[in-house]
């Protein structure tokens, strides 16, 4: 014979049980009494009058590849993913990067430089707002950066190089 089981929502009011058939602890809000979603106060990031303290330096991160090259293609689809996440966490280095793809066989200059050791992640840091005017700082060269890390380790490689680049400047 089955047993049937009868299912409660919540804690709501007193001498009711839980689904599980125990009670609450004591001290513990019941969910009637937990505030409305209305009454919550709004979260300063959702507020687009207040500005970032890391607004200032912006970076750009340039990597240099080849398009048949299989760890190009596992780099920058983890550093997107890292870029992609950073959107959601405002204290992060990464929060103001964008990236730019270059491959390598466009100029002979990025061959003669970049050819036997691609994937290479470089930064440019961008003063102010890019007016296209050419007047970007020069481009730094990151610590190497292997395609095989975890995505969470090339983020903290990433933050640290960004940090370090920031700190200098």
């Amino acid at each position: 014979m089955m047993k049937t089981l009868r299912l409660r929502v919540g804690w709501g009011l007193e001498g009711r049980t839980h689904a599980c058939g125990r009670r609450p602890p004591s001290g513990t809000p019941s969910r009637t009494t937990w505030p409305n979603a209305t009454t919550r106060p709004r979260s300063s990031l959702n507020n687009n009058n207040n500005k970032n303290k890391h607004d200032t330096p912006r970076y750009r991160l340039v990597l240099y590849g080849k398009k048949e090259c299989e760890a190009c293609v596992v780099l920058t689809r983890k550093v997107k993913a890292l870029l992609d996440r950073s959107k959601f966490i405002p204290n992060s280095e990464l929060y103001l990067c964008e990236l730019v793809e270059k491959d390598i066989m466009e100029e002979i200059k990025w061959q003669w430089l970049y050819g036997a050791s691609v994937p290479e992640v470089a930064c440019v840091m961008v003063a102010g707002t890019d007016d296209g005017d050419g007047e970007d700082e020069e481009e730094v060269l990151l610590p190497r950066i292997s395609h095989r890390e975890t995505t969470d380790q090339i983020g903290k490689h990433l933050e640290r190089a960004l940090r370090d680049l920031g700190s200098a400047s």
